[in-house]
């Protein structure tokens, strides 16, 4: 489905409900405009990621074979990191504040710890 059609969905789908009266037109707009950014930022996710990591990230989920970057925009930035760094190899472990620990090689994510 286009984004133009999930827009009209979503216009019609909004059109069709009843609003209760305290509820002005500006607040409605508002409204749309927040899903309409929902989706335009799922969709930059998906264009630039590919369709897998794209929705995992919008739902702030992460998978073994992510790379760093990927991890911080589903995640955000870990509480703290330790970094090893070889001439063949970059090991990197993200902790986490409710215990989980993301471990990296070459900027990939290997493992999750909880």
């Amino acid at each position: 489905m286009s984004e133009k059609e999930i827009l009209d969905k979503i216009e019609k789908s909004a059109a069709q409900e009843k609003v209760p009266e305290s509820i002005e037109p500006e607040q409605i707009k508002r409204k749309l405009k927040e899903k309409n950014d929902l989706i335009t930022k799922r969709n930059d996710l998906i264009t630039k990621y590919g369709t897998k990591y794209g929705n995992l990230i919008f739902e702030n989920k992460i998978i073994i074979g992510m790379d760093i970057e990927m991890c911080k925009l589903s995640w955000g930035t870990p509480y703290s990191n330790n970094k090893q760094i070889t001439a063949e190899k970059t090991i990197e472990i993200w902790h986490y504040s409710l215990g989980t620990d993301l471990y990296f090689y070459n900027d990939k994510l290997v493992q999750i710890e909880q």
